[in-house]
């Protein structure tokens, strides 16, 4: 299972967490600001209409209401407006009886007039909450890029961190090694028969050191996506054995064995450097995560199709639902960060990358928890 950092709450408060929360508050006001500041401005610009063309006719009524010549002999008004009898109607906003001198008659909206504004009304009541809807979805927008971005300063921040925590802690085992050994010998109280075996931890703690930097400089390239592969056509199963036979004699303490079946005579395409570095990620890994007396095989499996790789153990395993974070950086294959486990965590992060630039595929099976694991890379055959 994964282990979850708690939230520190010092965090929330800090520079770019209290620019988002700010930002996002500015976002919401200006948002609602603008929506009932236009839409009051809506409902009021149809009520003056309503007023003015009330107002209208009222003035007109009494115009007419004053006048001796009937009404509805010529036309004696301008606007939308009719003449009808009053008693058709009541006296209201939209209607008006034409008194002192025609109370039999009043002036009226037009029911064509009215429903024109209520229709212009209604377009743009519609096109303010379209906007409305319109500027929501911007500032959602705006949101989630300042989150985004948020969340990747924060989450490289924390990679940083990470990263020089284990670079600093894993830098420090070899290099304090190969001091130790340069001081023994520069004192002159090591006997000839012993130089052969300080050579060798020499070369063992270089080696490691050399790793360190390999991985960290790939990770580096992949991240800027600066990383090409110089493929050229190789005998996978040769090279495999001599590089598990050179990596037992350097490190004569992680001893794998190497089999292989199927014939020795298969030729890939494949970058011969690349294929070293993802092999020595593969095993480290596996003695790694071994107990005391580790059991890691090398087995190369020639098939009609395809040359596949694997290298097994006998390990702490892993659940099935822990098996993506086996290729996170800075994980562990059980799921812990960088500072529970020895080692910096770039290993299994950069191989599945180097396999795919050489067009062949990595992957990762265990029968559970302390039963082991088992990488296994597949190249098509040539």
């Amino acid at each position: 299972m994964r282990h979850h950092t708690p939230i520190d709450p010092r965090r929330l408060l800090s520079g770019p967490n209290l620019l988002f929360g700010v930002s996002l508050l500015l976002l919401v006001a200006l948002g609602s600001w603008w929506f009932i500041l236009h839409w009051s401005e809506v409902q009021t610009l149809h009520r003056v209409r309503l007023s003015e063309l009330a107002a209208k006719a009222r003035l007109q009524a009494v115009e007419l209401g004053h006048r001796d010549l009937d009404p509805r002999e010529q036309k004696a008004f301008d606007g939308p407006f009719e003449i009808v009898p009053a008693a058709e109607t009541a006296e209201g906003l939209y209607s008006y009886v034409l008194t002192p001198k025609w109370p039999a008659l009043a002036l009226r909206t037009q029911a064509p007039a009215l429903d024109e504004l209520r229709r212009k009304h209604q377009r743009r009541r519609l096109m303010i909450f379209g906007e409305g809807v319109l500027l929501l979805l911007l500032i959602g927008v705006c949101i989630l890029i300042f989150h985004r971005l948020l969340a990747t300063e924060q989450r490289n921040r924390r990679e940083m961190e990470t990263f020089f925590q284990a670079v600093s802690h894993e830098l420090k085992t070899p290099l304090a090694g190969v001091r130790a050994l340069l001081e023994t010998l520069a004192a002159h109280t090591v006997g000839e028969a012993d130089i052969p075996r300080y050579a060798r931890l020499g070369l063992t703690e270089t080696a490691r050191l050399q790793r360190l930097l390999e991985n960290v400089l790939m990770a580096n390239r992949l991240g800027r996506d600066v990383f090409s592969a110089h493929l050229r056509e190789i005998k996978l199963v040769a090279e495999t054995r001599e590089f598990v036979e050179r990596r037992n004699q350097i490190f004569p303490t992680q001893q794998s064995s190497f089999t292989s079946s199927g014939g020795d005579e298969a030729t890939v395409q494949a970058d011969p450097d690349l294929m070293r570095q993802v092999m020595h990620n593969l095993l480290d890994n596996a003695f790694k995560y071994s107990p005391a007396d580790p059991e890691v095989a090398v087995a190369v499996t020639i098939a009609a199709d395809t040359v596949s790789i694997e290298v097994s153990d006998r390990g702490i395993g892993f659940n099935e639902s822990d098996k993506a974070a086996l290729f996170e950086k800075f994980r562990r294959g059980n799921g812990e960060t960088i500072g529970d486990a020895r080692g910096y965590g770039l290993g299994l992060f950069i191989v599945p990358e180097l396999l795919r630039s050489m067009g062949a595929r990595l992957t990762a099976a265990s029968d559970g928890p302390g039963r082991g694991s088992r990488f296994t890379i597949t190249f098509n055959r040539d």
